[in-house]
């Protein structure tokens, strides 16, 4: 037999686990040939805690692991175990994520100020528990977000004063949130002591989620809702398909008969339906809220709903869940800075995983600090 020149080519995915190693550097000294005195130390190389035993890229792999992929640290611990490095300490480690959040806070208000700069902004809030560290245990994770970038707060309140500091000393023209009262106190308190116009917009999608919920008692009853949304959501469908705006201003201009609908619909369905019922809290939130639900068909800049903060709100909520709450006031900041930045790399389709130690590695060298935003733009001139 001799080769023919042809080949039968297999191919598998395979892994190689993950390896921890120590790096050391010897820096030499010197001193003066002469006198043989003034001994000079060479520099250290920069990193991101100069005094820890931990390299920039565990500190960066340990927090991305717990904020990026939530996993808890004690987790972490567990599988770096597994990959044969003993005896690592969690509570080193949640130390070197504050160290970090410190260190990338430049990123952190540059973001904020992207957010504020937006015109049309959403914004939700969820719970979050602070275990020890202050006299209240609950908190609110506060969620400030514009289409290239997410901004999160933690605060002991839920107060609608969180969210008037944030759209004082912003450009916003709109606001859209889920009908929350806070968020109206805001408003207000921006036209009376800024002298700022800010109109309140309502999501859609929480006015299908109440006729759907009130559907499961009240099937017949709902169905005609359901139908006239549905007919309103394959509208925006067809928006999104066409580039020219003057075709998405038509698009988004055929809801208005169709909002008119069930406006009308609501109102005659209001008299005859049962008092605290599922279907008098759906017509209820649609009546009360309709000239903010409606807004969308005269701006094809405003979103029908509020789903892109609730998707940014996710991450939060599930790390909630893994590790419960945060310790400290110190704790809760790192929380709101870390998922700043990794939420505003997913929106703009950025592995977080190359973004911090890119931005790491800027900020050692003394140069010009990028959002998740702006690297985008400069991957895509690469």
């Amino acid at each position: 037999m001799k080769e023919s020149g042809l080949y039968d080519v297999t191919e598998k995915l395979e892994v190689i686990p993950k390896r921890y190693f120590i790096t050391r550097h010897k820096r030499p000294k010197f001193n003066c040939k002469v006198c043989h005195g003034s001994i000079v130390n060479t520099p250290a190389i920069p990193s991101i805690v100069p005094s820890s035993n931990y390299g920039d890229s565990i500190i960066i792999d340990v927090t991305l692991s717990k904020y990026c992929d939530l996993l808890p640290i004690e987790r972490y611990v567990q599988m770096a175990f597994r990959n044969g490095l003993e005896g690592l300490p969690a509570q080193s480690l949640i130390e070197q994520t504050h160290h970090l959040a410190d260190f990338l806070k430049v990123v952190y208000l540059k973001i904020k100020d992207e957010v504020l700069s937006a015109s049309v902004l959403s914004a939700d809030e969820t719970t979050h528990k602070m275990l020890e560290g202050d006299e209240t245990s609950n908190w609110y994770l506060w969620g400030f977000f514009s289409n290239i970038a997410s901004y999160f707060e933690a605060h002991g309140t839920r107060s609608g004063d969180v969210a008037f500091e944030f759209l004082k000393s912003s450009n916003a023209e709109f606001l859209l949130s889920d009908g929350y009262t806070g968020y109206n106190k805001a408003i207000r308190r921006a036209k009376e002591e800024c002298g700022r116009d800010i109109v309140s917009i309502h999501c859609n999608a929480h006015a299908v989620r109440y006729f759907k919920e009130a559907g499961q008692t009240w099937e017949d009853e709902c169905a005609p809702f359901l139908k006239l949304y549905g007919e309103i959501y394959e509208l925006e469908r067809e928006k999104e398909e066409l580039e020219s705006e003057v075709e998405q201003i038509q698009v988004r201009q055929q809801m208005s008969p169709i909002f008119a609908q069930l406006k009308e619909k609501c109102e005659e369905a209001l008299p005859d339906t049962m008092p605290d019922s599922t279907l008098i809290k759906a017509l209820k939130y649609f009546l009360n809220h309709y000239e903010g639900l409606t807004r969308c068909s005269e701006n094809i800049n405003i979103p029908l709903d509020n789903n892109h903060s609730e998707r940014e709100m996710r991450p939060p909520v599930v790390g909630r869940k893994t590790w419960y709450g945060t310790h400290s006031k110190r704790g809760a900041e790192t929380y709101a800075i870390h998922f700043s930045i990794i939420a505003s790399c997913k929106i703009n389709n950025i592995n977080p995983r190359n973004y911090y130690p890119w931005v790491v590695e800027r900020i050692l060298q003394g140069k010009e600090v990028l959002t998740p935003y702006e690297y985008s733009k400069l991957k895509e001139t690469q």
